[in-house]
């Protein structure tokens, strides 16, 4: 039975690739639930991280990939496809810049298919301007005025969600104008990830930051097993590449580069997990694995 008062919403997190999106998600929760990379395309899928308000409005986010134009029926495109759909069952949107990046620049969410989308969407959009430690007060006020100029939005922020300034005005504003509705979520729930995944995720992070900048688009991360076993959980993933050739690069000398990503993955796991974990990774050859339908529908992708 829903309790008096009680409020539940959706929020789709949008924009353009590396924005801050999933650093921000990251900062709303409180805790990791979203990939972070300083590369471009880290999220592939949309990722649910939830938190509670002071007044007791569960407010889930929806940290999308980035919104770019991509080619027709690629794997891009069905990422793109992916963060473009998100608004159709959310309550608001919060469309995330990367101010420094804007600054000086016509605004542009990055794609034209994201642009038409909102353009349509029904429901109240937020401007939230990241990364702005790094430009002047009045850089900041001249690309709000350019960029409301351009778009209707609802209202604009401020904010640097690396460094967690602006974030809780936003973060109880959006808890504010939730709709009256029973929670989806136990109390306790963070993210709407399952481990298997959540452990490949953390795994595929620890890759793109270890290896060099172009071999992270041609892997993807599988957890094959996952056993709770008195105190730790044992996890067995295939780091699957294109092309046999690049094994080498991720084995490294010696397989010093694969033991630095899974020594990576497996403290951060400890740490989100508050259990010792036993990671072993391997690698294989999957030529076709960003058309692969089982391994798309497991990333909510689908062609």
């Amino acid at each position: 039975m829903q309790k008096i008062n009680e409020k539940c919403g959706f929020v789709a997190v949008l924009g353009a690739p590396n924005a801050g999106k999933s650093t921000l998600t990251n900062a709303l929760v409180g805790e990791h639930v979203s990939i972070v990379s300083s590369k471009v395309q880290t999220t592939r899928f949309p990722v649910q991280g939830i938190y509670i308000g002071k007044e007791k409005e569960q407010v889930v986010l929806v940290d999308t990939p980035g919104m770019f134009d991509a080619k027709k029926d690629s794997f891009d495109d069905l990422m793109v496809k992916s963060a473009v759909t998100a608004k159709d069952d959310a309550d608001l949107i919060i469309l995330v810049v990367d101010a420094a990046r804007a600054r000086g620049r016509k605004p542009s969410i990055g794609s034209d298919a994201g642009l038409a989308a909102l353009s349509e969407a029904e429901i109240d959009i937020w401007l939230v301007f990241n990364k702005i430690d790094l430009l002047s007060k009045e850089d900041l006020l001249k690309l709000s005025a350019d960029w409301n100029d351009t778009y209707e939005f609802g209202r604009t922020y401020f904010i640097s969600a690396a460094k967690n300034q602006g974030v809780d005005d936003l973060k109880q504003d959006m808890a504010n104008i939730m709709p009256e509705g029973p929670w989806l979520f136990p109390e306790d729930d963070i993210t709407d990830l399952p481990i298997r995944l959540y452990a490949a995720e953390r795994t595929r992070e620890a890759a793109f930051e270890r290896l060099h900048k172009e071999l992270p688009y041609n892997l993807a991360v599988v957890t094959e097993d996952l056993e709770h076993k008195d105190d730790i959980i044992i996890i067995k993933q295939v780091i699957f590449i294109k092309q046999d050739k690049h094994k080498a690069i991720i084995l490294g000398k010696g397989g010093q580069t694969i033991k630095a990503i899974g020594s990576i993955a497996r403290r951060a796991l400890e740490n989100d997990l508050g259990k010792k974990i036993h990671l072993e990774l391997f690698v294989k050859e999957k030529k076709n694995w960003d058309t692969d339908r089982d391994l798309l529908a497991s990333w909510r992708l689908s062609e």
